[in-house]
């Protein structure tokens, strides 16, 4: 049963502990592989990589992303590594546990592109040999599965919008609905038995990521601040390769977040893993969210 309480009265700081003391095993749940309990929160993250090319436009898609015929692959890469580079230093983390390829299409990128990225992040800080890397693929390219893998990728994403052909060409997909039932029913099985992928798992219990490519998001608190820092990268491709050359990095929008702020989203994100959070949080939080409307998330 939750318990009712009064939260009119309390102190941001008040809200705070209680957050702190409801989210202890939002960060040290024992099934969270990616965590390292021996370093602190703010001294560990995950990377995010947006490549934000693709063949065609799905009409469904809002994502960042753009189709060109004269993709410069090497400018692309080279940006990314330096951008990297730029905000590991910003963020001063000991130690990446995993890296997601999204987009954009990312599997049209060569697989050596994939290594020589991931060479980069192991230069500059410690990425555990048996760390996740994800890359999202599309069906129609498993034939470079296994150049992804040798390139480092260990585990891939492929959106599922339809298992049916005639939805999928409704929605402008280049692939049909290839396996049968009893394979989708394994392989559904498969997921949700172990599956799952512990870089979302990350976002979901208020871990540090560090958004890297045209229009990435991160969260994380700098070396030399104390706060965390909600940052959005320059979403036009050409605009973000002009600023990382320039600057280093594609920065354009950096929002301090308050302490509320992240404590309610933490705990929302935490619905999405309830054994993290407890009824009676989710209801203070949001009691609080009611009177504070005001808050930027």
């Amino acid at each position: 049963m939750i318990r009712k309480v009064s939260t009119s009265h309390l102190h941001w700081k008040q809200w705070w502990l209680l957050v702190n003391r409801s989210l202890h095993s939002f960060y040290t749940c024992r099934e969270y592989s990616s965590y390292n309990p021996d370093l602190k929160i703010n001294e560990q993250a995950t990377i995010y990589v947006h490549w934000p090319y693709c063949s065609k436009i799905c009409t469904y898609c809002n994502f960042n992303k753009y189709v060109s015929k004269n993709v410069d692959e090497n400018r692309m890469l080279s940006c990314l590594i330096k951008e990297t580079e730029t905000l590991l230093k910003i963020v001063g983390v000991k130690q990446i546990n995993s890296v997601f390829f999204g987009g954009g299409t990312p599997s049209l990128v060569h697989p050596r592109a994939i290594q020589s990225y991931l060479d980069c992040v192991s230069t500059n800080v410690h990425l555990p040999a048996d760390s996740e890397v994800s890359l999202e693929m599309n069906p129609m390219e498993m034939s470079k599965l296994r150049d992804f893998k040798v390139s480092g990728i260990t585990r891939v994403s492929v959106g599922i919008q339809s298992l049916n052909n005639e939805d999928l060409k409704l929605l402008g997909r280049e692939h049909s609905d290839m396996p049968d039932n009893d394979t989708m029913a394994e392989l559904y099985k498969t997921a949700i038995e172990g599956a799952e992928s512990s870089h979302n798992q990350s976002y979901w219990r208020g871990m540090q990521y560090i958004g890297i490519g045209p229009g990435a998001h991160g969260r994380f608190m700098p070396v030399d601040k104390t706060q965390r820092e909600a940052r959005v990268q320059t979403l036009d491709p050409k605009s973000w390769m002009l600023e990382v050359e320039k600057f280093g990095h594609g920065t354009r929008k950096i929002h301090t977040q308050t302490k509320l702020e992240q404590g309610i989203r933490a705990t929302r994100n935490g619905i999405m893993v309830l054994d993290s959070v407890t009824p009676y949080l989710i209801e203070v939080l949001t009691t609080k969210l009611e009177q504070q409307s005001c808050v930027s998330l």
